[in-house]
């Protein structure tokens, strides 16, 4: 988005930490005042990155990083200075003022030359706007933002749903917080660090920097660590696991009840039409109670870190999130709704 009133450039967090940027610390922390002349926020990170906003201008731009929600990117005073864009504010059409030629370089076919200049792949617009065009297929971005066109027409008006920027949101503590009860007199252990590949160090690096940005982990100083290892899934990626079978081994067992399988396809006997639902990082949704999370810590080879989330691996994972799926379905669970931990499946006769 370009935003002529923004004294500087800027770029999402979420948005550099998924995409890997090189982030680095500004010598002194900068405060800004936004828009509504109240809010101030703190800038303590940029990144330079060479941008190609047009064919005709490929340049090198400072961002400054911090949250944006759903834009990913603002162009302000800065870019809008060197680049220098052509503005129909009526049309809100850009057009690229192509640098002049040397002598040298004019052609005769580029002196005669009537064609008129190219048009940049931009519009000016406000936030409002910006987010209706996100919604109509406008603008993409990627995996963070899901293109409207992948979506049925009946879901258009629910497209945030899918978004994997709301995904990844730290959420709100809430009654159904997991919780790790101790048996009487046991203490988590503190388990070894296990040896890993350079490609598992990277993939590790890769995790802690994206976990931390989204708020899922922080960093832990507690005598207690479980330790790490990494499993490939099918398409050849690693996924981080923790060990925590030391710390299951003294964890009293959360007796809540799970399906069975079988018995719950029998309430669908009937339905003629069925909608599957998968959540997406189902168990994150839940917050792990205060005083519990340093029972989740693990061990690394740069620090211990702890889960603010409800990872995977714990014992009474599967029991906590079904309680929650339970109480949220409870007014349609069993009539044409099942549910199976993350899974949803609803089935309907018409």
């Amino acid at each position: 988005m370009i935003d002529s009133s923004a004294t500087t450039n800027f770029i999402d967090s979420r948005f550099a930490t998924l995409h890997s940027l090189p982030l680095t610390s500004k010598p002194l922390a900068k405060t800004l005042l936004l828009a509504d002349g109240k809010t101030q926020v703190i800038i303590s990170k940029e990144v330079q990155l060479s941008c190609l906003v047009a064919e005709l201008f490929p340049s090198d731009i400072t961002f400054q990083v911090t949250d944006l929600g759903l834009c990913p990117i603002i162009l302000g005073l800065p870019w809008l200075k060197g680049a220098h864009p052509n503005i129909d504010w009526q049309s809100g059409n850009n057009t690229t003022r192509s640098p002049p030629l040397t002598p040298s370089q004019r052609a005769p076919s580029q002196l005669s030359s009537t064609s008129p200049p190219a048009s940049l792949d931009i519009d000016v617009i406000d936030a409002i706007a910006f987010n209706k065009s996100l919604r109509s297929d406008c603008i993409t971005s990627g995996t963070l933002y899901p293109s409207i066109t992948n979506q049925p027409y009946e879901y258009h008006q629910y497209l945030d749903v899918f978004s994997r920027v709301e995904a990844d949101k730290l959420p709100p503590h809430c009654t159904y917080n997991h919780q790790i009860p101790l048996e009487e007199g046991k203490s988590p252990p503190f388990g070894p660090i296990y040896s890993l590949s350079e490609h598992e160090l990277k993939t590790l690096w890769e995790y802690l920097e994206e976990n931390l940005a989204k708020g899922f982990i922080s960093p832990s100083d507690l005598p207690a660590a479980s330790p790490i290892l990494f499993v490939k899934k099918k398409d050849g990626s690693l996924c981080l696991c923790v060990d925590y079978r030391g710390l299951n081994r003294i964890t009293i067992r959360n007796r809540y009840p799970l399906p069975l399988n079988d018995r719950l396809l029998d309430r669908l006997c009937e339905a003629q039409f069925f909608t599957r639902i998968d959540l997406r990082g189902a168990y994150n949704l839940l917050r792990i109670a205060k005083g519990d999370k340093w029972k989740t810590a693990f061990h690394t080879r740069y620090r211990l870190f702890q889960y603010n989330v409800m990872p995977f691996g714990l014992t009474n994972a599967p029991a906590s999130f079904q309680h929650l799926m339970n109480d949220t379905f409870k007014d349609t669970l069993d009539r044409s709704l099942i549910i199976y931990l993350d899974d949803l499946c609803q089935g309907s006769r018409a």
